[in-house]
Formats: structure tokens, sequence, C-alpha cells
């Protein structure tokens, strides 16, 4: 069974799932609001037209494992694509970090706030593309490898002890 893609205007009509996210959205899957304790998939929400939109703000993370959840946005009207990540939201390195600001970085590397760039690692794999004419068009091998570590990653944060502690 084939499924009509709706027309822009229904798509522009509707509510994206990305309207009722948790003030920190890699906390939780922001469907259903539980805890991933598999992790999370990113998505990224895309215009009437099937244009990704402008990030962080159209960022959505699912647990990985929640079923129901993946359902809910392959039915949504509005088209939602898989996605790696920016530095400040990569699902498997940056919801710990300390140096996350919402979905930002805030490290001093990092070319975007003035520095010489971080470091970020992919998981090992074969790098390339695979092109073929027609439908296919070009598929880049590395984008399904997730980043998996960075340089700059920080989980501690350091508090003052009082005096007399």
């Amino acid at each position: 069974m084939s499924k009509t893609k709706p027309n822009a205007a229904r798509i522009a009509a509707t509510e994206p799932l990305t309207a009722h996210r948790p003030a920190d959205p890699m906390a939780a899957c922001n469907v259903c609001g539980q805890l991933a304790e598999k992790g999370l998939q990113l998505y990224v929400e895309c215009d009437e037209r099937d244009r990704p939109l402008p990030q962080p703000g159209s960022l959505l993370f699912i647990g990985i494992g929640h079923g129901a959840c993946s359902k809910a946005v392959t039915a949504h009207p509005r088209l939602y694509v898989d996605s790696q990540g920016l530095p400040g939201s990569f699902p498997k390195l940056c919801g710990p970090c300390v140096l996350r600001d919402g979905l930002s970085c805030n490290h001093k590397k990092l070319k975007a706030n003035g520095g010489p760039g971080l470091v970020v690692t992919r998981e090992p794999g074969f790098m390339g593309m695979i092109c073929s004419r027609g439908r296919g068009g070009c598929h880049d091998l590395n984008k399904d490898r997730a980043f998996v570590k960075c340089e700059g990653r920080c989980t501690l944060r350091l508090v003052a002890s009082g005096a007399g502690a």
C-alpha cells in the first residue's frame, strides 16, 4: 500500500513534532518524553517543500528502540531526515558534556567560537561515495558513520569547595 504525500498547505498547517520538545532535547525522547536507554537518533525537520530547516531549532531526538515514536515520525505529514548532528548536538557525544549549552558547543577550540578547530572522530568504516545513474544518485558512505570521540568532551564539572570543607 502506497502512502500519498500530503500537499504543501497541509504540511505547513500541521504542528511539527519539535513544537513540544523538552527544555533539554538531548535528555529524553522528544516524542514520548521517556529516557532513551539505548541512546538517541537525530532527525532534522523539513519545511513543506521537504527542505531541511535551520538547526538547532529543527532537531528532533528519538529514542533508539522506541518503535511507536519512530512510527510517529514516519507517519507525520512533515518530512524528518536522519542527521549526525553538529557540535553541541551529536547524540552519542554531546548529551552529558558540560561545554554544551542547549544544542550548541561552547568549547574554545571550536572554529565557530574563534578557535583553531576541535577534533571530532567518526567510527571506523569505509570512506567513499557510490554514484549511480537514475533515481539513486550518489550515496555518501560516511554519513552513516556516527561521531564517537571529541577531544574537548568534558563530563565532569569542577565545583569549588567551601572554606573548612
